[in-house]
C-alpha cells in the first residue's frame, strides 16, 4: 500500500512540473451518481449504478454513464469483481463549444479492493481495476473543425489504482452515521497506436458521507481532475462537485 501510495504521488508530481509550461484548460462541473447495492448471498453482491455529469456553464452535458457491476467476498478483507458501463461522451469537450456529437463506448472491467481497519474510526481501502475500452472512433470535419463519428471502434486497456482513508466522525452505534473519507486515483492507459500518452488522469477527492437511514447514506464530495489530452501536447484541470446516494437492499 505505501509502494502504491509513493508512486502514485511520484507521478502526479511528475505530471505538474512537466505540463507547467504546457497549456493547462480549465473546468467547473458536477457529477450526480445513484448507486444500488443487491446482495445476492453472503458473499456476492450486484451495485447497478446511473450518473449524469454536467458543466456548470450552461448545464451543458459532459458524460453519461449506466454500470453493473458483481463483487465476491474473499478472505482477509479481499474481495474481487466484474462489471460492464455504457458510457457515452459530448464532444468536444468543451462547454462554450457549438458542436454536440455523442460518442459510445463499452467497458467491460475487473477489479480488486481491500480494505483494513486501521483503528476504531480509521479506515484504509484500494482498489486495482482494469478497463477493456471499445471506444466508436471519432474524426474531425475539415471545414468546420467539428468532430466527426467514424465506422468503426478502437480498443485500448486502461489501469486504475485508487487508495482512500476514511475516518468515522460519530460513535459507532449513531442513528446518523457520518464519515469522511479523501482518496487519490491515477490512471494510466496501454494498448493502442491512437493515444500517445500512457499517464491518463489523476482523481484526488474528499467527501462527506451521511447516513439518511439504515440502508441509505448520501455523499457530498469535490474532485480535483487532472488529465492529459490524447495528443499529449494539453492539459485539462476539472473542479468537480459530487452527489453520490447509494441505497443498500
Amino acid at each position: 500500500m505505501k509502494n502504491c501510495l509513493f508512486f502514485t504521488v511520484f507521478i502526479l508530481v511528475s505530471v505538474l512540473q512537466v505540463s507547467a509550461q504546457r497549456t493547462v484548460d480549465h473546468q467547473n462541473l458536477y457529477w450526480v451518481k445513484y448507486q444500488a447495492v443487491i446482495p445476492l448471498s453472503e458473499q456476492w453482491r450486484l451495485k447497478p449504478s446511473i450518473e449524469d455529469r454536467r458543466y456548470f456553464d450552461g448545464n451543458r452535458q459532459h458524460m453519461w454513464l449506466f454500470t453493473l457491476d458483481a463483487d465476491r467476498k474473499l478472505k482477509n478483507g479481499w474481495m474481487a469483481g466484474v462489471g460492464f458501463t455504457r458510457w457515452t461522451i459530448l464532444l468536444p469537450s468543451d462547454p462554450d463549444s457549438e458542436f454536440e456529437v455523442t460518442q459510445g463506448e463499452w467497458r467491460p472491467y475487473e477489479y480488486l479492493t481491500h480494505s483494513s481497519r486501521l483503528s476504531e474510526r480509521f479506515t484504509l481501502s484500494s482498489r486495482y481495476l482494469m478497463e477493456e475500452r471499445i471506444r466508436k472512433n471519432v474524426g474531425v470535419d475539415p471545414v468546420s473543425g467539428a468532430p466527426v463519428i467514424q465506422d468503426g471502434y478502437f480498443f485500448h486497456f486502461r489501469f486504475r489504482m485508487k487508495a482512500q482513508i476514511e475516518y468515522r466522525l460519530t460513535p459507532a452505534d449513531a442513528s446518523i452515521p457520518v464519515h469522511l473519507a479523501v482518496y487519490d486515483e491515477l490512471l494510466v492507459q496501454f494498448g493502442t497506436d491512437k493515444i500517445d500518452n500512457i499517464f491518463d488522469q489523476n482523481r484526488i477527492s474528499g467527501l462527506l458521507k451521511v447516513g439518511v437511514g439504515k440502508q441509505t447514506d448520501v455523499s457530498l464530495g469535490y474532485i480535483n481532475w487532472y488529465q492529459q489530452a490524447p495528443s499529449g501536447s494539453a492539459y485539462v484541470q476539472r473542479n468537480i462537485l459530487t452527489l453520490l446516494v447509494n441505497q443498500k437492499f
